[in-house]
C-alpha cells in the first residue's frame, strides 16, 4: 500500500522517466540505421556535366600521380613511351578524378568528343599534373625574345 501512494505522488516523474527511456532507445536504433552521408563517397556519375564523360585511364604513372593529388587534379594527357622520346600529348589541362571505390584507378573528365581521340589512342599514356588555379593558355601569352635580323642586299 506505502507503494502505491507513493506511485500515485510521483505519477509524473514516473511518466517523464518513460518518455525520456523510449526516447533515447528510438534515437539510438534509427541513428544505426541510417547511413551517414559524410563517410560514403560521392557518386562521381550523378555529378557529370552535361556534355562531359568520365573516360576511365591506365596510367603509366599512376603511383607517381597518386603520391601528389588527392580527389582530383589538372593534368596534360600524353600516350606513348616517354623513355624512347616518343610520346605525344593528347588532351591539355583536363580534370583527373581519383575512383572512389578503388583509389588506384583514375578518369578523365572530358568533353564527349575529346573521349572519341582518347579512346582511339592505344599503348600507354602518362600524366603530367599542371596547376589548378592556373588559367587554360595563360602560358601561350609569354612574349619571346626574338633577335631582329638584318639583310643587307648589294647592288652592282
Amino acid at each position: 500500500m506505502k507503494y502505491k501512494q507513493q506511485l500515485k505522488n510521483n505519477l509524473h516523474l514516473v511518466i517523464a522517466f518513460t518518455i525520456l527511456i523510449t526516447v533515447a532507445v528510438v534515437s539510438a536504433y534509427t541513428r544505426d540505421s541510417k547511413e551517414n552521408p559524410i563517410s560514403r563517397p560521392i557518386e562521381v556519375d550523378t555529378i557529370i556535366p552535361k556534355g562531359y564523360v568520365l573516360v576511365p585511364l591506365e596510367l603509366e604513372n599512376r603511383e607517381a600521380i597518386s603520391s601528389v593529388i588527392q580527389n582530383f587534379g589538372i593534368i596534360d594527357l600524353f600516350c606513348g613511351n616517354p623513355d624512347g622520346g616518343r610520346s605525344r600529348k593528347i588532351a591539355s589541362r583536363i580534370k583527373l578524378i581519383r575512383a572512389p571505390y578503388n583509389p588506384n584507378q583514375f578518369a578523365a573528365l572530358v568533353k564527349e568528343q575529346l573521349s572519341e581521340r582518347i579512346m582511339k589512342e592505344s599503348g600507354q599514356f602518362y600524366a603530367v599534373i599542371q596547376n589548378k588555379a592556373e588559367q587554360e593558355g595563360e602560358n601561350d601569352n609569354i612574349p619571346i625574345q626574338t633577335k631582329k635580323s638584318i639583310s643587307i642586299e648589294y647592288q652592282k
